[in-house]
């Protein structure tokens, strides 16, 4: 009787200590995956200036040539976004088409973010009114990169926008409240209307969402998000907008 109780115990351990060890492997290759390709945050102010150029040479990653064409053809085959619709925005200054790439999806979502990793599918949810800011990034962010803008995903930590760049600086555009913002000097960049929410600056909002847009008819500038200071004390930059590569990860081992 004492033996086959050690048998059964014997048996029972080994086999809890493979699960243990298929799931430690898993988790091993799925955190060697990402990191390999997913991008940091930075938070250094001098970052936040630096010419896409000089961001390539700090380490910015971006999604190889044959998995971007894959993922901007499964947009185009399954959602309302077409080559055609990007191929117009081809002769638009760069803050025009980044206009014009937000009022092609973004109707503002319900702050849910979407659970599946799919950009095709997080636009087909957003043309619902469903996602959250980061969903909204990552569209905007992908469609401007189609069009031939640099882009890249800004944050505080609690809402996502993105910057594009005008060829002389970046320029703030968020796509989930569809809006940008002006100060006295022109067109703000994220650090820049940061630093304006924080020291009670000059601010203009500049809303441009359709008249189907959430927002459409309100003032933006009164909103609570933009109200709280304390929410632009900390903020950071995605060092890299290889969003495919790193769904395509996510979608494997979600």
């Amino acid at each position: 009787m004492k033996l086959e109780r050690f048998i059964v115990t014997f048996v029972m351990m080994n086999i809890v200590l493979m699960i243990a060890i298929v799931f430690s492997v898993k988790d091993f290759t799925v955190m060697e995956a990402l990191s390999e390709i997913i991008y940091g945050q930075k938070t250094a102010p001098a970052h936040y200036a630096l010419s896409p150029s000089k961001l390539k040479e700090e380490g910015f990653k971006s999604d190889n040539k044959e998995v971007f064409q894959n993922g901007m053809s499964e947009i185009y085959a399954t959602t309302i976004i077409s080559a055609e619709k990007i191929a117009k925005l081809n002769n638009l200054p760069p803050y025009e088409k980044g206009v014009e790439i937000v009022r092609m999806f973004s109707l503002m979502g319900d702050g849910e973010c979407l659970s599946e990793p799919n950009i095709a599918d997080k636009i087909n949810q957003t043309a619902k009114k469903n996602g959250c800011s980061v969903d909204f990034a990552q569209i905007f962010t992908i469609l401007a990169k189609a069009s031939g803008l640099d882009a890249r995903i800004v944050s505080n930590g609690i809402h996502y926008g993105a910057e594009i760049y005008n060829g002389n600086k970046w320029i703030y555009i968020d796509p989930y409240f569809a809006m940008s913002a002006s100060g006295k000097e022109g067109r703000m960049s994220y650090i820049e209307f940061s630093n304006a929410i924080l020291n009670n600056g000059w601010i203009i909002f500049d809303y441009f969402g359709g008249e189907n847009h959430c927002m459409n008819g309100k003032p933006i500038a009164e909103h609570p998000y933009f109200s709280d200071q304390e929410l632009f004390a900390s903020i950071y930059s995605l060092n890299g907008n290889n969003i495919f590569e790193v769904n395509k990860i996510e979608s494997k081992y979600s």
